[in-house]
């Protein structure tokens, strides 16, 4: 399903009317990142991201720190790349002032069409039908030792609940990143419901 950005590095904004079906409009800034099972019941455990990591290692942050005359390397103890002055391992960020002027806060703006339910069943002289789809945002202290195929693992709609996901993705940070600092995970379900009155011409 495809990912409209709306902008990216500025505050404009779009207009949409809803035409196309319901959607979800995504703002990122930062290194936090957004997956999505799409709500497709076939394959539950297969997730996807929506948003982009903004970290100096990205090509196109790398470009946008280059035209902000920013510095992009590893400090002498890890590898880990970071932007000087202020030596943050990421790009954007909201409210890191004074760190350095190419840390800006202006987020990527995406619209996300919503997976439409297939209208089935009959009830009162209308069909309805609904379908959820699973979301995961998360803080970097996640991402570092987790990936998209790791998440569909453990924390796919037909296997557990959205709180009971959220738990064993902490626990496995924990357990094998050994990262305590900075994991912050949120597991939400949004459930679309289409209803159709059913006039004489569908019977």
């Amino acid at each position: 399903m495809p990912i409209s950005p709306v902008h990216s590095l500025s505050f404009s904004h779009t207009q949409y009317d809803g035409t196309q079906g319901p959607f979800a409009l995504v703002a990122n800034c930062g290194d936090s990142r957004l997956v999505t099972d799409d709500g497709i019941a076939t394959s539950p455990n297969t997730f996807r991201a929506v948003t982009r990591d903004h970290r100096p290692h990205d090509p196109i942050e790398r470009v946008r720190l280059r035209d902000c005359h920013a510095t992009v390397g590893a400090a002498s103890n890890n590898k880990v790349l970071r932007v000087f002055p202020g030596g943050l391992a990421t790009s954007r960020s909201i409210g890191d002032i004074g760190m350095s002027t190419a840390i800006v806060p202006t987020p990527d703006i995406y619209i996300m069409p919503l997976t439409e339910p297939e209208m089935s069943g009959e009830k009162n002289g209308c069909t309805s039908c609904c379908r959820t789809q699973r979301f995961v945002l998360a803080s970097d202290g996640l991402w570092d030792y987790v990936n998209n195929e790791t998440v569909g693992r453990l924390a796919a709609r037909d296997k557990r609940s959205s709180k009971d996901a959220a738990t064993r993705l902490l626990k496995h940070c924990l357990k094998h990143g050994g990262n305590r600092d900075d994991v912050t995970i949120m597991v939400v379900d949004v459930t679309t419901n289409t209803t159709k009155a059913i006039s004489e011409n569908d019977v």
